[in-house]
């Protein structure tokens, strides 16, 4: 039983991070590879400048990736319009 578990567990941890890249990969209109403030609004309009700075941990000003997924993963993310 242990075992299936843990399969169903990894699958599903590989399929969030895989939607974790559609999103970052569609919010990113630029296609500069990090997301801006303006970008991410789009995508999640109830986010705050607080929690943009609570997800921009490299101070750079813009969220990468592996930021997004860090946040989506410590549930930084605000919910949707969509969910």
């Amino acid at each position: 039983m242990k075992p299936m578990i843990l399969t169903v567990a990894a699958t599903l941890g590989l399929a969030g991070a895989a939607f974790a890249q559609a999103d970052f990969t569609s919010m990113d209109a630029d296609n500069d590879g990090m997301l801006s403030m303006t970008e991410m609004l789009v995508a999640l309009p109830t986010l705050t400048e607080d929690g943009f700075v609570a997800m921009d941990t490299d101070e750079y000003g813009m969220i990468s990736q592996e930021e997004l997924s860090a946040a989506e993963q410590a549930g930084l993310l605000p919910m949707s319009s969509e969910g």
